[in-house]
């Protein structure tokens, strides 16, 4: 049985980063302060989307109290928030076999092998604003993917 739920996933070389030569497991992730460990494996249970990330911090070495809990190093994540005037973005990240080379190894066996068929399209948006201004604001943000494997 494969999946890529909290209790099965790979760890092994899964592009965390190891701080201060600890496990990936070391390490605390916060969002505005609020715990975001996922329980299984003591990783990031949440990524925000990344136009909706206003600073990401790493406290590695001389930590205070506030960062206790992390023997490898503490990632705080701040989200952005709305503010006195509309804001807001869009974006899309295109993959396609129409859009990308063909792979060297292809042209080594076959210069006329086609290209890999697929397509991933990764899009979102952010907005914000007033609801009553100076006291009140609001802040959402959108992420979504499709990938299409052709058979």
């Amino acid at each position: 049985m494969s999946g890529n739920n909290a209790i099965e996933r790979n760890t092994y070389n899964s592009g965390i980063a190891s701080i201060n030569g600890n496990r990936e497991q070391g390490n605390n992730y916060t969002i505005e302060g609020a715990e975001d460990n996922e329980p299984q494996n003591n990783l990031i249970g949440y990524n925000p989307a990344p136009d909706a990330i206003a600073e990401v911090r790493v406290v590695s070495a001389n930590a205070n109290a506030t960062y206790g809990n992390a023997s490898g190093g503490a990632i705080v994540t701040i989200l952005k928030s709305g503010t006195n005037h509309f804001h807001g973005s869009l974006y899309d990240l295109l993959q396609n076999e129409k859009l990308d080379a063909n792979s060297w190894i292809n042209g080594l066996s076959n210069p006329v092998t086609p290209k890999n068929s697929y397509t991933q399209n990764i899009f979102g948006g952010t907005f914000g604003g007033p609801v009553v201004r100076n006291k009140l604001f609001f802040f959402g943000d959108y992420e979504a993917y499709a990938i299409i494997l052709a058979a």
